[in-house]
């Protein structure tokens, strides 16, 4: 994968705790692997995410998203401009961004919407993808992510939060993608937890949408149901018109 120099120089930068970027060789710091940033400050993580969202690299978003975690825990008292920056570089570091926004896109929205079953092409689009991004999000890069999703989901809880992130320039896609990571993340921890045979590898969301009566949906937390909710709303709030996470509910068949 192709490593940016404003995006490698930035990542270094920050993981030294410098404000200027390293003026040192190019090739140099193009043959260094991104190195993990331990610490953000809010203004650090507004231009990193920045920064990254010109040439998007899940690699080198996935470097700050323990920092960025530790930025919007709620001792902290985010902004929501940090709990912003901090989703938009979380939701590059998942994968799904732009790949998962084109699958659902490439459906017929209005006929699903409309309680039209999906057809077994559209399906197949989409289970490709959440299948593929699934197997990435695991490990501490899922838990740091699945923390500043909730943050955000917490935020867009109240109107006055949701219309909070809206001022920060939060994007519906943001949202959209965010909501899909949790419920990703939660069906196949459930999946597993049900998996009756350890000697082989448990179920995944990918078999659920290939054949529901093989893999029934698992039921989803209370927690996880209440989060994606939230998000629902924030995304509301943000582009009423936005047809994307309703798409993604149906063809699931997602419960919140």
């Amino acid at each position: 994968m192709r490593r940016f120099l404003p995006l490698v120089a930035l990542s270094l930068t920050i993981a030294a705790g410098c404000q200027q970027f390293f003026t040192s060789s190019v090739a140099t710091a193009l043959a260094r692997p991104p190195q993990k940033i331990t610490t953000l400050s809010a203004a650090s993580a507004t231009t990193f995410a920045e920064t990254l969202a010109q040439n998007p690299d899940p690699a080198i978003a996935a470097t700050a998203l323990s920092a960025l975690s530790a930025l919007i825990a709620p001792s902290a008292n985010p902004s929501a401009a940090t709990i912003t920056a901090a989703a938009q570089v979380a939701v590059i570091a998942s994968g799904l961004d732009s790949a998962l926004t084109q699958s659902i896109a490439s459906v017929n929205l209005s006929a699903i919407t409309s309680g039209t079953a999906p057809t077994s092409q559209e399906l197949q689009q989409i289970s490709t993808i959440i299948g593929t991004a699934s197997t990435s999000l695991t490990g501490a890069s899922a838990t740091a992510s699945a923390a500043i999703f909730a943050s955000l989901a917490q935020t867009a809880s109240t109107p006055a939060g949701a219309q909070s992130l809206k001022d920060s320039g939060i994007g519906a896609q943001t949202l959209v993608v965010a909501a899909t990571s949790v419920a990703i993340t939660e069906i196949n921890t459930r999946l597993a937890a049900l998996n009756p045979n350890p000697a082989l590898p448990p179920k995944t969301i990918a078999d659920v949408i290939a054949d529901p009566v093989a893999t029934p949906m698992p039921t989803m937390s209370a927690a996880t149901t209440t989060e994606l909710s939230n998000l629902a709303a924030g995304l509301q709030a943000v582009d009423p018109t936005n047809q994307l996470l309703g798409t993604l509910k149906t063809v699931l068949n997602l419960k919140f």
